[in-house]
């Protein structure tokens, strides 16, 4: 800008003053503040936002007179008065979030940081990221084999709506975004009764779902459940994924061994004692825990030539 010949701007006092009052209105400068462009001042933007209508006001009057040849007592001192610093309020600055949130709000995109950089250790902590799923997208099936695959996401939920289904029912519309990117997520209905209160905009969340894999489209995230990301959930989402893991890598038929770094316990069965048979997943999920058995009691007056465990 030609006002920027003589120097950078050294507030927004000095902006207002510099600034052809046609090319600039209220609105234009709330938005810059509010995104930032005035923190190398003296002030905070709660500050600013307080009293930019009035510097505006002041700057074009300032103009006004000039151009209409009057004289102030302060210009024939050879003073400059600026009443409008003397009268900015002391206020706290905004939240951090209500910042990055203003930030968004104007430009599109977080710009002094991000709403996630406050747990970023929890997200790097195992969960699936945009990028896992980026590149899964990218392999020679272009990700078909990874159709229906179980996950668990967390981020921050960049956008959260509600739509009505066919058949009257409401169903949501998301996107979770995380350090590597953004993802589209489908609530359906049942589920979306269920934690439609948590599916709020710029909420922390960790999602487990399925993934959805179509030709020539984006893959997407097919929520099952939603939780407020804390360190609490971080763990508790990660140590059933691992559970779950370990149970998928065991063959069949193999032995059910502890997950390791879990202290191991032996158990047997007395052949003697009826028991219902579990099915071999079921089998698999319990003897995953330390200690845990497989053998369940049964009132023998009940079942006749109950089945009995051999393994």
């Amino acid at each position: 800008m030609q006002s920027r010949v003589s120097g950078p701007y050294r507030d927004i006092f000095d902006f207002a003053d510099r600034v052809p009052v046609e090319t600039i209105n209220k609105r234009v400068v709330e938005s810059l503040i509010k995104a930032g462009a005035f923190d190398f001042g003296h002030y905070n933007r709660a500050q600013l936002l307080a009293v930019y209508e009035r510097i505006i006001d002041d700057a074009a009057q300032k103009r006004k007179s000039n151009l209409s040849g009057q004289v102030s007592l302060f210009d024939m001192m050879g003073t400059t008065a600026s009443p409008a610093h003397a009268d900015v309020p002391t206020l706290p600055e905004h939240s951090r979030k209500a910042l990055l949130n203003m930030e968004k709000e104007m430009t599109g995109v977080y710009i002094s940081g991000h709403p996630l950089d406050e747990v970023a250790d929890l997200l790097r902590s195992g969960f699936t990221t945009v990028l896992d799923v980026q590149t899964m997208a990218e392999n020679e099936n272009h990700g078909l084999d990874h159709d229906g695959d179980s996950v668990s996401r967390a981020g921050i939920l960049a956008l959260a709506k509600g739509r009505i289904t066919k058949k009257g029912s409401m169903m949501g519309i998301i996107t979770l975004e995380d350090l590597t990117g953004q993802i589209e997520g489908l609530v359906f209905p049942k589920i979306y009764d269920r934690f439609v209160n948590l599916l709020v905009a710029d909420n922390l969340v960790v999602l487990t779902g399925k993934l959805s894999f179509r030709e020539e489209e984006d893959a997407k995230l097919l929520v099952d459940t939603v939780q407020l990301l804390t360190p609490q959930t971080a763990r508790q989402t990660q140590a059933q994924a691992a559970l779950q893991a370990h149970v998928n890598a065991t063959p069949a038929d193999g032995p059910f061994e502890p997950l390791a770094g879990t202290p191991s316990q032996s158990w047997t069965h007395d052949p003697a004692k009826p028991c219902a048979r579990l099915s071999d997943t079921n089998a698999k999920m319990m003897c995953a825990y330390p200690g845990a058995s497989v053998e369940t009691e049964v009132n023998v007056a009940l079942f006749t030539g109950a089945p009995r465990m051999t393994t």
